[in-house]
């Protein structure tokens, strides 16, 4: 929006029909006393008339943004590039120029919550991947003690420790994959025949009052069976906890050919993509729990009713797979996870028969973790290795 001013009276003497951009006549702008005030948001008018005044004082050109309220109630981003101009009678006029700025603002979030996500996963996986290693070690010792020992009462508190073992390893898990550094499997999967296979169990996990729909037209993927599993059932869970009073889950595979422009606003390449969909018809969420949804052990669920991890391993899983995951939710309006995996070629039906090889008696073990490494020599040693 080009425009003129009259500094003293603030009055707007000119204005460009960009000025349309926010909603408002040209005639508002031209007619109206104090009609830049109107606008801008109130909660920023007092460090928008600090710069105003401060730039007028000394003659300065200056620049700024601020939020700018619209016709139709909306804010909006804008950014103001003023020129200072002294006429020769001593009075000051402004000329400036408003920009739209929420594309800009929006990218510049969108790059700092991948850069938090990343740095966030890179500590979570670092952390799991130490802890993971001391929990291999109680683990394994409790089970050469469970194998050993006769003693029930001993024995009834080692499985005790066991369990509690077993617990916080499958958290770890979780941690990993958040931080992409669980360890993979990759192989072709059909999308399709995964979805369908878990079913059964999906209709188990859900409550009575949920209906679960379930419509296959996808196709072969290469990643690891496993994981994908556990972002189906995290995304089932989630949406399941989402409608607290029954709905619908809504669970779809899609093959798509994704364009340079729609694949840049998804964060994709241009190619074949496989899309694995799941709505609800829940509560929704605000843009400022969507904005932290993937974060690890954040949740909006009630306090000991879910870890925080389910979503943060869901996005993990996705992004070593060489995938994406968008979502689309309002507050009141239900949910919808779109996770984009590339596309694979169906897989040869040739099958390689490879003879089984005789058990030899001597193990050569690689492991940097001393108490690691003592655990595997003792269970190979026992096994007359």
């Amino acid at each position: 929006i080009v425009w003129e001013s009259d500094a003293e009276r603030r009055r707007f003497t000119f204005v460009s029909r960009r000025a349309e951009l926010l909603g408002y006549p040209v005639s508002s702008w031209l007619d109206e006393d104090g009609f830049w005030h109107a606008i801008v948001h109130p909660d920023d008018v007092e460090l928008a008339e600090l710069y105003f005044r401060d730039a007028v004082e000394r003659s300065e050109h200056h620049e700024y943004e601020y939020r700018a309220r619209t016709a139709d109630g909306r804010t909006m981003w804008v950014r103001d590039r003023v020129r200072v101009i002294r006429q020769s009678n001593g009075s000051v006029q402004l000329r400036g120029v408003t920009v739209d700025e929420e594309l800009r603002r929006e990218l510049e979030e969108r790059l700092l919550q991948s850069q938090k996500m990343d740095a966030v996963g890179q500590l979570a996986g670092g952390v799991a991947h130490d802890f993971n290693n001391l929990l291999v070690v109680i683990s394994g010792y409790t089970d050469l003690l469970l194998s050993r020992l006769e003693d029930e009462p001993a024995l009834a508190q080692l499985r005790e420790i066991k369990q509690a073992a077993n617990r916080a390893a499958a958290l770890t898990e979780q941690l990993l994959a958040f931080g992409r550094r669980a360890p993979t499997v990759s192989e072709p999967v059909d999308l399709d025949d995964l979805v369908r296979g878990l079913d059964p169990m999906l209709r188990r996990l859900i409550d009575e009052d949920v209906a679960l729909s379930i419509d296959t037209d996808g196709g072969y993927v290469r990643a690891d069976r496993g994981q994908l599993e556990q972002v189906l059932v995290n995304l089932v869970i989630n949406a399941r906890d989402a409608m607290p009073g029954g709905g619908e889950i809504q669970i779809e595979t899609t093959t798509a050919v994704i364009a340079h422009g729609e694949a840049a606003d998804l964060g994709l390449t241009s190619g074949s993509w496989v899309v694995l969909k799941v709505r609800d018809t829940g509560i929704g969420m605000t843009a400022e729990t969507k904005a932290r949804i993937f974060e690890p052990f954040f949740t909006t669920k009630e306090r000991g009713k879910g870890t925080g991890l389910g979503l943060a391993t869901v996005y993990g899983i996705v992004q070593q797979g060489g995938g994406r995951v968008a979502v689309d939710t309002e507050l009141g309006a239900g949910t919808k996870f779109s996770i984009y995996l590339p596309a694979a070629p169906s897989p040869h039906e040739d099958v390689v028969e490879v003879e089984d090889s005789p058990r030899t008696p001597v193990i050569l073990v690689v492991e940097d973790e001393p108490a690691v490494r003592g655990l595997v020599r003792s269970v190979l040693e026992a096994e007359g290795y």
